[in-house]
């Protein structure tokens, strides 16, 4: 667990229910640049930041999920989110290199 005193207080975190917090954490720490900030490995949850930008993983099927209806993979359709960074260069270098393109596999 990597804990960073000077980050951001958000005013908004949103809570990512996801079939993999692992491939979500290499998709989110590995190519995007965040940290895990706080995680319950027996939950497989995790908070994750990159300054001022916070998301919460949390794994379906374990720990504490909140169902609200019956779930059909995508999960998430019809959001977005927008996380300002200070240059997007090397992010771009990072998907390229891992030859990561949107696909469903990579999505769940």
């Amino acid at each position: 667990m990597t804990t960073s005193r000077s980050t951001p207080k958000p005013s908004l975190v949103p809570e990512l229910l996801v079939t993999s917090l692992e491939k979500s954490l290499d998709f989110w720490c590995g190519l995007g640049g965040f940290d895990v900030q706080y995680d319950r490995p027996a939950d497989k949850f995790a908070t994750i930041t990159r300054g001022a930008a916070h998301v919460m993983i949390d794994q379906r099927g374990a720990g504490r999920n909140w169902l609200p209806g019956a779930l059909e993979s995508p999960f998430g359709r019809g959001v977005n989110f927008q996380i300002s960074v200070a240059s997007i260069d090397p992010l771009v270098r990072a998907f390229r290199g891992a030859s990561w393109e949107r696909e469903s596999s990579h999505l769940q």
